[in-house]
Protein backbone atom coordinates (compact mmCIF):
# COMPACT_ATOMS: atom_id res chain seq x y z
CA UNK A 1 0.00 0.00 0.00
CA UNK A 2 1.33 3.44 -0.98
CA UNK A 3 0.29 5.33 2.15
CA UNK A 4 0.89 8.80 0.72
CA UNK A 5 -1.17 8.03 -2.38
CA UNK A 6 -3.94 6.52 -0.24
CA UNK A 7 -3.97 9.60 1.99
CA UNK A 8 -4.15 11.93 -1.01
CA UNK A 9 -7.10 9.96 -2.35
CA UNK A 10 -8.91 10.14 0.98
CA UNK A 11 -8.26 13.84 1.53
CA UNK A 12 -8.77 15.19 -1.98
CA UNK A 13 -11.50 17.73 -0.95
CA UNK A 14 -9.37 19.30 1.81
CA UNK A 15 -7.59 22.59 1.51
CA UNK A 16 -3.91 22.29 2.36
CA UNK A 17 -1.63 24.33 4.57
CA UNK A 18 -3.48 24.28 7.90
CA UNK A 19 -1.13 23.70 10.79
CA UNK A 20 -3.31 23.53 13.88
CA UNK A 21 -6.63 22.03 14.85
CA UNK A 22 -9.38 24.62 15.28
CA UNK A 23 -9.82 25.93 18.81
CA UNK A 24 -13.61 25.68 18.60
CA UNK A 25 -16.06 23.45 16.72
CA UNK A 26 -16.39 24.32 13.05
CA UNK A 27 -18.34 22.92 10.11
CA UNK A 28 -16.24 20.37 8.23
CA UNK A 29 -18.25 19.08 5.26
CA UNK A 30 -15.35 17.01 3.91
CA UNK A 31 -14.25 15.62 7.26
CA UNK A 32 -12.72 12.16 7.24
CA UNK A 33 -13.14 9.76 10.14
CA UNK A 34 -11.03 6.77 9.14
CA UNK A 35 -11.34 3.48 11.03
CA UNK A 36 -8.73 0.75 10.60
CA UNK A 37 -10.27 -2.64 11.24
CA UNK A 38 -9.04 -6.23 11.31
CA UNK A 39 -10.38 -9.53 12.60
CA UNK A 40 -6.95 -10.81 13.68
CA UNK A 41 -3.82 -9.41 15.29
CA UNK A 42 -0.37 -9.06 13.83
CA UNK A 43 -1.41 -7.93 10.34
CA UNK A 44 0.10 -4.43 10.54
CA UNK A 45 -3.07 -2.51 11.35
CA UNK A 46 -1.54 -0.29 14.04
CA UNK A 47 1.57 0.27 11.93
CA UNK A 48 -0.60 1.40 9.02
CA UNK A 49 -2.67 3.64 11.31
CA UNK A 50 0.47 5.43 12.52
CA UNK A 51 1.84 5.78 8.97
CA UNK A 52 -1.44 7.17 7.64
CA UNK A 53 -1.74 9.63 10.54
CA UNK A 54 1.80 10.87 10.04
CA UNK A 55 1.37 11.31 6.29
CA UNK A 56 -1.92 13.20 6.66
CA UNK A 57 -0.37 15.62 9.15
CA UNK A 58 2.62 16.23 6.87
CA UNK A 59 0.14 17.04 4.09
CA UNK A 60 -1.07 19.99 6.18
CA UNK A 61 -4.33 18.49 7.42
CA UNK A 62 -4.56 18.38 11.23
CA UNK A 63 -5.23 14.75 12.10
CA UNK A 64 -5.92 13.11 15.46
CA UNK A 65 -4.81 9.52 16.01
CA UNK A 66 -7.14 7.63 18.35
CA UNK A 67 -5.97 4.25 19.62
CA UNK A 68 -8.77 2.07 20.96
CA UNK A 69 -6.60 -1.06 21.32
CA UNK A 70 -5.94 -1.52 25.03
CA UNK A 71 -2.79 -3.57 24.35
CA UNK A 72 -1.05 -0.18 24.04
CA UNK A 73 0.59 -0.87 20.68
CA UNK A 74 0.50 2.81 19.75
CA UNK A 75 2.09 3.87 23.03
CA UNK A 76 4.91 1.43 22.26
CA UNK A 77 5.30 2.52 18.62
CA UNK A 78 5.39 6.21 19.46
CA UNK A 79 7.38 5.93 22.69
CA UNK A 80 4.83 7.94 24.66
CA UNK A 81 5.08 7.75 28.43
CA UNK A 82 2.72 10.49 29.59
CA UNK A 83 -0.25 9.39 31.72
CA UNK A 84 -2.81 11.22 29.55
CA UNK A 85 -5.19 8.85 27.78
CA UNK A 86 -8.91 8.34 27.13
CA UNK A 87 -9.53 7.76 30.83
CA UNK A 88 -9.31 11.52 31.38
CA UNK A 89 -12.40 11.90 29.19
CA UNK A 90 -14.21 8.91 30.71
CA UNK A 91 -13.76 10.54 34.12
CA UNK A 92 -14.86 13.98 32.87
CA UNK A 93 -16.93 13.63 29.68
CA UNK A 94 -16.67 17.26 28.64
CA UNK A 95 -14.35 19.52 26.65
CA UNK A 96 -11.83 19.80 29.49
CA UNK A 97 -11.67 16.01 29.83
CA UNK A 98 -11.30 15.61 26.07
CA UNK A 99 -8.41 18.06 25.79
CA UNK A 100 -6.63 16.52 28.78
CA UNK A 101 -6.82 13.10 27.05
CA UNK A 102 -4.62 14.25 24.16
CA UNK A 103 -0.85 13.78 24.04
CA UNK A 104 1.50 15.18 21.43
CA UNK A 105 4.00 13.30 19.29
CA UNK A 106 6.04 16.25 18.18
CA UNK A 107 3.30 18.64 17.08
CA UNK A 108 0.81 15.92 16.19
CA UNK A 109 -2.09 14.95 18.48
CA UNK A 110 -2.72 11.42 19.66
CA UNK A 111 -5.20 9.91 22.11
CA UNK A 112 -4.48 6.49 23.58
CA UNK A 113 -6.69 3.81 25.10
CA UNK A 114 -6.90 3.80 28.92
CA UNK A 115 -4.19 2.01 30.85
CA UNK A 116 -6.56 1.49 33.79
CA UNK A 117 -8.97 -0.93 32.14
CA UNK A 118 -11.05 -1.59 35.27
CA UNK A 119 -11.81 2.09 35.86
CA UNK A 120 -12.56 2.58 32.18
CA UNK A 121 -15.03 -0.31 32.10
CA UNK A 122 -16.72 0.96 35.27
CA UNK A 123 -17.14 4.40 33.71
CA UNK A 124 -18.57 2.88 30.53
CA UNK A 125 -20.97 0.73 32.55
CA UNK A 126 -22.53 3.94 33.88
CA UNK A 127 -22.98 5.42 30.42
CA UNK A 128 -22.90 3.32 27.25
CA UNK A 129 -22.64 6.49 25.13
CA UNK A 130 -19.19 7.60 26.32
CA UNK A 131 -17.21 6.19 23.38
CA UNK A 132 -19.72 7.56 20.90
CA UNK A 133 -19.55 11.00 22.51
CA UNK A 134 -15.74 10.85 22.63
CA UNK A 135 -15.61 10.43 18.85
CA UNK A 136 -18.16 13.24 18.44
CA UNK A 137 -15.92 15.53 20.52
CA UNK A 138 -13.01 14.69 18.21
CA UNK A 139 -15.13 15.29 15.10
CA UNK A 140 -15.95 18.80 16.30
CA UNK A 141 -12.27 19.76 16.52
CA UNK A 142 -10.30 17.90 13.87
CA UNK A 143 -10.86 17.74 10.09
CA UNK A 144 -9.38 14.25 10.04
CA UNK A 145 -9.31 11.38 12.55
CA UNK A 146 -7.54 8.03 12.23
CA UNK A 147 -8.88 5.36 14.59
CA UNK A 148 -6.93 2.18 15.35
CA UNK A 149 -9.58 -0.33 16.45
CA UNK A 150 -9.11 -3.63 18.28
CA UNK A 151 -9.86 -6.83 16.38
CA UNK A 152 -12.39 -8.01 18.98
CA UNK A 153 -16.16 -7.57 18.78
CA UNK A 154 -16.69 -5.25 21.73
CA UNK A 155 -17.71 -1.61 22.34
CA UNK A 156 -14.08 -0.47 21.91
CA UNK A 157 -14.29 -1.52 18.27
CA UNK A 158 -17.99 -1.40 17.41
CA UNK A 159 -18.88 2.05 18.80
CA UNK A 160 -16.04 3.95 17.08
CA UNK A 161 -16.50 1.94 13.87
CA UNK A 162 -20.08 3.10 13.59
CA UNK A 163 -18.94 6.75 13.77
CA UNK A 164 -16.51 6.42 10.84
CA UNK A 165 -17.18 7.48 7.27
CA UNK A 166 -14.22 5.56 5.81
CA UNK A 167 -13.20 2.04 6.83
CA UNK A 168 -9.82 0.49 5.98
CA UNK A 169 -9.77 -3.26 6.53
CA UNK A 170 -6.32 -4.74 7.07
CA UNK A 171 -5.43 -8.40 6.66
CA UNK A 172 -3.03 -10.95 5.24
CA UNK A 173 -5.66 -12.47 3.03
CA UNK A 174 -6.99 -15.50 1.41
CA UNK A 175 -10.12 -14.87 -0.61
CA UNK A 176 -12.20 -16.40 2.18
CA UNK A 177 -10.65 -13.98 4.69
CA UNK A 178 -11.43 -11.02 2.43
CA UNK A 179 -15.08 -12.03 2.12
CA UNK A 180 -15.40 -12.66 5.86
CA UNK A 181 -13.85 -9.31 6.75
CA UNK A 182 -15.81 -7.20 4.27
CA UNK A 183 -19.17 -8.81 4.98
CA UNK A 184 -18.49 -8.97 8.74
CA UNK A 185 -17.60 -5.29 8.85
CA UNK A 186 -20.62 -4.39 6.74
CA UNK A 187 -22.85 -6.39 9.08
CA UNK A 188 -21.54 -4.45 12.10
CA UNK A 189 -22.17 -1.15 10.35
CA UNK A 190 -25.82 -2.03 9.75
CA UNK A 191 -26.35 -3.72 13.13
CA UNK A 192 -29.48 -2.49 14.93
CA UNK A 193 -29.94 0.33 12.46
CA UNK A 194 -32.78 -0.97 10.37
CA UNK A 195 -30.45 -2.07 7.60
CA UNK A 196 -29.29 1.49 6.91
CA UNK A 197 -25.72 1.73 5.62
CA UNK A 198 -23.78 4.08 7.90
CA UNK A 199 -20.71 3.73 5.66
CA UNK A 200 -21.36 3.06 1.94
CA UNK A 201 -19.90 -0.21 0.70
CA UNK A 202 -17.75 1.71 -1.80
CA UNK A 203 -16.08 3.47 1.15
CA UNK A 204 -14.91 0.18 2.72
CA UNK A 205 -11.42 -0.54 1.39
CA UNK A 206 -9.13 -3.57 1.72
Amino acid sequence: LDVRRAAARLLAPHARGREEAPAAPVAMPHQKVIALMSWSGGVGKSTLAVALWQVINTMGVPCLLMGFCRQDALRFYLGLGEPADMLQYLRRPNLEGFLSSIQKFGDWPVMLAPRNEIEAMNAMAESKLLLRDLVYQARERFPCIVMDLPHTKEPWSIDPLRRANVVLTVLCPTRIHVDQLVFGTHALLTLNDGGKELVPRESIFT
